[in-house]
């Protein structure tokens, strides 16, 4: 499905079309914060596709790229320990876009385009134990190749394919974690 990215405050708009590499480049000149929007009508979830841009200085910014490197977001608490993993999970979950899809308590997601992640843990052990998988196993191919299985009741296709390739392992493990900590019981 195609996408239009836009920042109308940039005045900015590119498409996004499946298997074509699209580039921008731009250098905005106020500091703040604004909102990507899908412009092109793209299917069950196109009301909900909003995502932040956060407009920093260039000295914050590097400071935030060298933390994430690490798998640690900028608002990871200091320490290190299950506080660091949830923290830089749910950093992960937000700053990918999860939370406008899926709804989850603890990232205050509202999403409904996708599965309910309060539920992840119940449905991750049914639907791990029917796949043959560990819980971890199937959610951590949910986020790698979403097309193998969907959660009956949502639509095939929606969940963009490529967090296996934009995450690292690390993060990816990290996401994981976080999800089946705070996805129900």
């Amino acid at each position: 499905m195609i996408h239009s990215f836009w920042v109308p405050e940039f005045r900015l708009k590119e498409d996004a079309v499946p298997g074509q590499t699209t580039h921008i480049r731009l250098t905005p000149n106020r500091i703040g914060n604004y909102q990507v929007v899908c412009a092109e009508l793209c299917g069950l979830g196109h009301s909900t596709m909003r995502v932040p841009v956060h407009v920093v200085p260039q000295q914050q910014f590097n400071a935030w790229l060298a933390r994430l490197a690490k798998g640690t977001p900028a608002t990871a608490p200091a320490g290190g320990g299950a506080n660091t993993t949830t923290a830089a999970g749910k950093a992960l979950f937000t700053a990918n876009g999860c939370n406008s899809c899926h709804t989850l308590a603890d990232a205050n997601a509202t999403g409904t385009v996708g599965p309910n992640l309060n539920d992840l843990v119940p449905n991750a052990n049914k639907y791990g134990k029917q796949l043959g998988e560990s819980p971890e196993q199937y959610v951590t191919q949910s986020i790698k190749d979403p097309g193998a299985f969907t959660v009956p009741g949502f639509p095939k296709g929606v969940m963009p394919a490529t967090f296996g390739q934009s995450l690292t392992a690390q993060q990816l493990d990290t996401l994981v974690k976080y999800l089946l900590s705070v996805g129900g019981k």
